[in-house]
Order: structure tokens, then C-alpha cells, then sequence
């Protein structure tokens, strides 16, 4: 339940951002790392707060989840993200076909995915290897999200004039129809 509501409200919240006129990728950088560190210090105690599933199998590959456990919250998370899509949508009273402009490949968004989730994971390795109390685990992992979805959204700075956002989450990717 924890993973589903951190991984739900993180994805409502950047797609409450993305979809405003605020909606470039530092800003939906700077609340979306609000919302890990806050939905983290929230939760930490219960489900480990991952709310990503790239973290949730580094955690599970680490051995510092089992296997149930493990596709249980990448389950999870990934409902969660297609629930507030749909939530976002219903709220809105809109299908946001006429604005999602990220369903296309390119290998270097993938690339850049790729790269601001190992930042993000790195982050999260290192304070749960020095065993960090759960504010400052909570306010890192804040932090290296923030700094991980404005590395993801490098490609949209030259590619589509910075219309482009990265999540660095598959979960909150799926959310936001750039799955």
C-alpha cells in the first residue's frame, strides 16, 4: 500500500507539474525530488520507500529485498503509475493525447534514462551502504531524483526545443504515457 501511494502521488504531482505552464524539466525536477524526500521520510519505515522500479530490482539484485517482495512492489509501482494517469486524466477532463509529445524512441533518451537512474541508484546505494538515518536518507534520495530527472531530460533541450522530460522512473514514465 505504501509503495502504491508513494509511487501514485509522485507520478500525480509530476504530471501535475509537466502538464502546466511550469512544465520544463527543472521544474518538474525540483517537485519531484520535494515528493521523493517527503513520500520517503513518510514511508521508509514501511516499505523502504523506493516508489521506482529500476531501484526496487537494484535493492532486489543487492539481496536487501526478497524475490516476492520485490515483484510485488514493481508490480505495485507500476499500477500506481497507471492509476494516476488515469486519475490525472479524470481530474483534468482530459485524455492529454492533444499534448504528449514523448511517444517516440530515440536511443538517446534512453540513454539519458538510463544514466539519471544509475545517479539516482548510486545515490540511494551509498545512503543505505553508510546506513544513513531516515531525514537525511530521505532528503539524498530527494536530492538525487531532482538531479536524475533533469539529467533525463537532457535530450530535450537540443531534440524538441526542452519540451522533453525525463523521468528516470519506469513506473512514473508509464504514468505519463513516455513509457
Amino acid at each position: 500500500v505504501a509503495e502504491f501511494l508513494g509511487t501514485g502521488a509522485l507520478t500525480l504531482l509530476i504530471l501535475s507539474i509537466k502538464y502546466t505552464s511550469l512544465g520544463v524539466g527543472f521544474f518538474v525536477a525540483a517537485i519531484a525530488g520535494i515528493a521523493v524526500a517527503t513520500l520517503s521520510l513518510a514511508v521508509a519505515g514501511v516499505s523502504g520507500g523506493y516508489f521506482n522500479p529500476a531501484l526496487t530490482l537494484a535493492m532486489w539484485t543487492a539481496r536487501k529485498i526478497d524475490t516476492v517482495k520485490g515483484v510485488l512492489y514493481i508490480a505495485v509501482q507500476l499500477l500506481a503509475g497507471f492509476a494516476a494517469f488515469h486519475l490525472f486524466t479524470y481530474l483534468i477532463n482530459n485524455d492529454l493525447s492533444s499534448v504528449s509529445n514523448d511517444s517516440h524512441f530515440t536511443w538517446r533518451i534512453m540513454t539519458a534514462e538510463a544514466v539519471a537512474t544509475g545517479v539516482f541508484a548510486f545515490a540511494w546505494a551509498s545512503s543505505a551502504y553508510k546506513r544513513l538515518n531516515v531525514p537525511v536518507s530521505a532528503t539524498l534520495a530527494g536530492l538525487a531524483y531532482m538531479v536524475a530527472i533533469v539529467i533525463a531530460s537532457a535530450p530535450g533541450i537540443s531534440a524538441q526545443g526542452g519540451l522533453y522530460t525525463g523521468f528516470a522512473s519506469p513506473a512514473v514514465a508509464l504514468g505519463a504515457k513516455s513509457w
